[in-house]
Protein backbone atom coordinates (compact mmCIF):
# COMPACT_ATOMS: atom_id res chain seq x y z
CA UNK A 1 0.00 0.00 0.00
CA UNK A 2 1.43 3.41 -1.08
CA UNK A 3 1.48 5.95 1.78
CA UNK A 4 1.62 8.85 -0.41
CA UNK A 5 -1.93 7.60 -1.74
CA UNK A 6 -3.39 7.41 2.13
CA UNK A 7 -1.92 10.47 3.23
CA UNK A 8 -2.24 12.53 -0.62
CA UNK A 9 -2.94 15.90 0.82
CA UNK A 10 -0.07 16.64 3.01
CA UNK A 11 2.08 13.67 1.34
CA UNK A 12 2.69 14.44 -1.62
CA UNK A 13 6.58 12.82 -3.08
CA UNK A 14 6.31 10.30 -0.14
CA UNK A 15 8.08 7.24 -0.09
CA UNK A 16 8.58 4.53 2.36
CA UNK A 17 11.37 2.54 3.05
CA UNK A 18 11.60 -1.13 4.74
CA UNK A 19 12.16 0.50 7.93
CA UNK A 20 9.71 2.73 8.44
CA UNK A 21 11.17 5.74 7.10
CA UNK A 22 8.95 8.36 5.59
CA UNK A 23 10.84 10.88 3.28
CA UNK A 24 8.31 13.72 2.94
CA UNK A 25 8.66 16.94 0.97
CA UNK A 26 9.31 20.10 3.78
CA UNK A 27 5.77 22.02 5.01
CA UNK A 28 4.30 22.38 8.24
CA UNK A 29 1.56 19.57 7.66
CA UNK A 30 4.12 16.71 7.06
CA UNK A 31 5.98 17.36 9.42
CA UNK A 32 3.04 17.33 12.37
CA UNK A 33 2.01 14.16 10.40
CA UNK A 34 5.04 13.00 10.26
CA UNK A 35 6.39 13.57 14.18
CA UNK A 36 2.76 11.97 15.00
CA UNK A 37 3.33 9.03 13.58
CA UNK A 38 6.51 8.21 14.54
CA UNK A 39 6.41 9.22 18.07
CA UNK A 40 3.26 6.74 18.20
CA UNK A 41 5.28 4.35 16.56
CA UNK A 42 8.71 4.56 18.76
CA UNK A 43 6.74 5.62 21.99
CA UNK A 44 7.42 8.83 22.67
CA UNK A 45 4.93 11.69 23.13
CA UNK A 46 2.60 12.96 20.09
CA UNK A 47 1.75 16.43 21.51
CA UNK A 48 3.88 19.23 19.83
CA UNK A 49 4.64 22.31 22.07
CA UNK A 50 2.21 24.68 20.20
CA UNK A 51 -0.93 22.50 21.19
CA UNK A 52 0.50 21.82 24.68
CA UNK A 53 -1.02 25.41 25.81
CA UNK A 54 -4.19 24.94 23.71
CA UNK A 55 -5.00 21.71 25.34
CA UNK A 56 -4.43 22.84 28.72
CA UNK A 57 -6.33 25.69 28.56
CA UNK A 58 -9.19 23.20 27.19
CA UNK A 59 -9.24 20.77 29.59
CA UNK A 60 -8.98 23.36 32.04
CA UNK A 61 -12.33 25.34 31.33
CA UNK A 62 -13.97 22.15 31.30
CA UNK A 63 -12.19 20.79 34.44
CA UNK A 64 -13.71 24.20 36.26
CA UNK A 65 -17.00 24.64 34.28
CA UNK A 66 -17.88 20.81 34.66
CA UNK A 67 -16.81 20.77 38.68
CA UNK A 68 -19.31 24.21 39.25
CA UNK A 69 -22.14 22.97 37.22
CA UNK A 70 -21.77 19.60 38.64
CA UNK A 71 -22.11 21.00 42.69
CA UNK A 72 -24.61 22.92 41.77
CA UNK A 73 -26.79 20.72 40.59
CA UNK A 74 -25.84 17.99 43.87
CA UNK A 75 -26.49 21.22 46.23
CA UNK A 76 -29.93 21.87 44.33
CA UNK A 77 -31.09 18.55 44.69
CA UNK A 78 -29.67 18.00 48.15
CA UNK A 79 -31.06 21.18 49.69
CA UNK A 80 -34.40 21.13 48.68
CA UNK A 81 -36.68 19.07 50.28
CA UNK A 82 -39.78 18.98 47.38
CA UNK A 83 -36.92 18.03 44.62
CA UNK A 84 -34.92 15.10 47.03
CA UNK A 85 -38.17 13.77 47.48
CA UNK A 86 -38.63 12.64 43.70
CA UNK A 87 -36.80 9.23 43.52
CA UNK A 88 -36.17 10.28 39.62
CA UNK A 89 -33.83 13.02 40.38
CA UNK A 90 -31.72 10.53 42.11
CA UNK A 91 -30.57 9.64 38.25
CA UNK A 92 -29.69 13.30 37.91
CA UNK A 93 -27.87 12.96 41.07
CA UNK A 94 -26.23 10.50 40.03
CA UNK A 95 -25.09 11.35 36.78
CA UNK A 96 -23.77 14.80 38.53
CA UNK A 97 -21.97 13.15 40.64
CA UNK A 98 -20.04 10.77 37.84
CA UNK A 99 -19.41 13.93 36.15
CA UNK A 100 -17.66 15.67 39.17
CA UNK A 101 -16.06 12.88 39.93
CA UNK A 102 -14.74 12.43 35.84
CA UNK A 103 -14.08 16.64 36.34
CA UNK A 104 -11.97 16.54 39.16
CA UNK A 105 -10.25 13.84 39.34
CA UNK A 106 -9.77 11.80 35.87
CA UNK A 107 -9.64 14.78 33.75
CA UNK A 108 -6.42 16.54 35.78
CA UNK A 109 -4.45 13.36 35.89
CA UNK A 110 -5.58 12.78 32.24
CA UNK A 111 -4.05 16.34 31.30
CA UNK A 112 -0.81 15.22 33.72
CA UNK A 113 -0.24 12.02 31.46
CA UNK A 114 -0.80 14.06 27.89
CA UNK A 115 1.51 16.95 28.53
CA UNK A 116 4.41 14.85 30.59
CA UNK A 117 3.74 11.68 28.61
CA UNK A 118 4.06 10.06 31.91
CA UNK A 119 2.54 8.57 35.04
CA UNK A 120 2.37 11.60 37.91
CA UNK A 121 2.72 9.01 40.81
CA UNK A 122 5.52 6.75 41.74
CA UNK A 123 6.39 4.14 39.47
CA UNK A 124 6.79 1.83 42.53
CA UNK A 125 3.55 2.77 44.18
CA UNK A 126 1.31 -0.40 42.93
CA UNK A 127 -1.40 -0.30 44.62
CA UNK A 128 -1.90 3.40 44.51
CA UNK A 129 -1.40 2.85 41.01
CA UNK A 130 -4.24 0.30 40.84
CA UNK A 131 -6.70 2.71 43.03
CA UNK A 132 -5.93 5.79 40.27
CA UNK A 133 -6.99 3.36 37.56
CA UNK A 134 -10.12 2.48 39.13
CA UNK A 135 -11.19 5.86 40.23
CA UNK A 136 -10.45 6.99 36.70
CA UNK A 137 -12.72 4.07 35.51
CA UNK A 138 -15.77 4.21 38.57
CA UNK A 139 -17.26 7.55 36.74
CA UNK A 140 -18.04 5.84 33.39
CA UNK A 141 -19.37 3.04 35.28
CA UNK A 142 -21.99 5.47 37.11
CA UNK A 143 -22.50 7.10 34.44
CA UNK A 144 -23.51 4.02 32.35
CA UNK A 145 -25.43 2.86 34.80
CA UNK A 146 -27.46 5.84 35.53
CA UNK A 147 -28.14 5.78 32.39
CA UNK A 148 -29.87 2.40 31.70
CA UNK A 149 -31.50 3.33 35.09
CA UNK A 150 -32.90 6.10 33.58
CA UNK A 151 -34.28 3.90 30.53
CA UNK A 152 -35.67 1.13 32.69
CA UNK A 153 -37.55 4.12 34.41
CA UNK A 154 -38.84 5.66 31.18
CA UNK A 155 -39.62 1.83 30.21
CA UNK A 156 -41.84 1.59 33.10
CA UNK A 157 -43.07 5.22 32.68
CA UNK A 158 -44.62 4.27 28.79
CA UNK A 159 -45.38 0.82 29.17
CA UNK A 160 -46.99 1.37 32.96
CA UNK A 161 -48.42 5.00 32.22
CA UNK A 162 -51.00 4.75 35.91
CA UNK A 163 -48.25 3.64 38.45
Amino acid sequence: MDVGKLLSVGLMNSTLTSDFNLQINDTPLTKDILNTVQGVLVGKPVITEGWTWALAISFLIIIVIGTINNLVVLMAIFNHAKIRGLYHNLFIATLATSDLMMSSVTLPITLWELINYEWPFAADSNGFCGFILATKKFPLFLSATALCGIAWDRYLSITYPER
